[in-house]
């Protein structure tokens, strides 16, 4: 018999590859935060999701010696704190431009912005 979770299980898979197919055209402000000892999912997957990310605003917060379940580690009111930072920043600055990696130029062609990758890790 299949698990009760195998719906879920499917949808969360497909989502992960549509989010892998489509993150190179994300041009919002990205906050991914990840455990650094994260056993689950390990870190390498948030690192190449923020490279990939067009977005010219976009931080990885790496939580040295947590796990998975980061709100719910030891140090989780740090992770809570630094989302709500976070947010709370970036909702007095949110962008009205359009959310896909290309815009048109004055003369129809298209151009890519530069983007920059803010990674920084965090010692509970």
């Amino acid at each position: 018999p299949r698990s009760t979770l195998f719906p879920y299980t499917t949808l969360f898979r497909s989502a992960i590859r549509q989010l892998a197919e489509k993150i190179h055209r994300l041009r919002l402000p990205l906050l991914i935060v990840h455990g650094g000892d994260d056993v689950t999912a390990h870190p390498n997957g948030s690192w190449q999701a923020i490279q990939r990310a067009d977005s010219t605003d976009k931080t990885l917060q790496l939580y040295d010696g947590q796990r998975h379940d980061l709100f719910n580690e030891p140090h989780g009111n740090r992770v809570s704190s630094d989302v709500r930072q976070w947010i709370h920043a970036h909702a007095r600055t949110a962008p009205s431009a359009p959310t896909l990696a290309q815009t048109p130029t004055p003369t129809g062609t298209m151009e890519k912005r530069p983007t920059a990758a803010h990674v920084r890790v965090v010692h509970p």
